[in-house]
């Protein structure tokens, strides 16, 4: 458990000197299927951490097939997530809540998936901010863990750099 967490913690710090240095997100698969990601946008922190604080939002931003919907609201939201994929489609429940730095969202239920945990961390750099987001998604259908950790990290990687776009576009 411990090497876990320093090979977590080494990964998002790789990601994150990575961002700092680069427009293009950096993406890192790790070998407990946690794919992590990071990129700097040049926005306030409040701003970044304003619109992740939304997740519909997010997903619309994102521009994938998964479909968001808040199913009850206190300091945490209830999600239900719906994700039409060929190869499978995914439903699941997950509750997310603010952290000191970001947001974290836990698997509530699903028949599809084992386990799913996604964090984004904000954190203010010298010209902006800097995104990180960690994602684990592990199946209880029969799909093979590595077609979900390549589709994971295409995502990742797709996400975080439309996030930026969204948060770095004058407005309108």
């Amino acid at each position: 458990m411990k090497h876990t967490a320093l090979a977590l913690l080494a990964a998002s710090l790789l990601c994150s000197t990575r961002a700092l240095a680069q427009d293009e997100p950096d993406i890192v698969v790790e070998a407990d299927h946690r794919v992590s990601g990071a990129v700097m946008v040049r926005v306030p922190v409040d701003q970044a951490r304003a619109m992740l604080a939304d997740p519909v939002r997010v997903a619309e931003i994102e521009g994938g097939t998964a479909r968001i919907r808040v199913l009850s609201e206190d300091s945490c939201k209830n999600l239900h997530t719906a994700i039409a994929h060929p190869v499978a489609s995914v439903e699941y429940t997950s509750r997310s809540c603010p952290t000191a730095n970001g947001f974290h969202t836990k698997l509530v239920q699903s028949d599809t998936l084992e386990d799913f945990e996604a964090e984004w961390t904000v954190e203010e750099v010298e010209g902006g901010t800097l995104l990180r987001y960690v994602v684990r998604t592990i199946p209880r259908i029969a799909v093979p863990q590595f077609i979900v950790d390549r589709q994971s990290k295409g995502s990742v990687k797709q996400l975080l750099q439309r996030v930026k776009v969204h948060l770095e576009a004058p407005l309108r």
